[in-house]
């Protein structure tokens, strides 16, 4: 876990699983366009 990961809100577990196959919140961001 990056320390960029910090950003990310409080979500549900399945939700944590999705943001990890992306390779974590900041990446997860990035693949939609967006900026954290």
């Amino acid at each position: 876990m990056s320390s960029s990961d910090a950003l990310q809100p409080p979500i549900a577990p399945a939700e944590r699983n999705i943001v990890k196959s992306y390779g974590g919140w900041i990446m997860f961001l990035a693949s939609f366009g967006l900026k954290p």
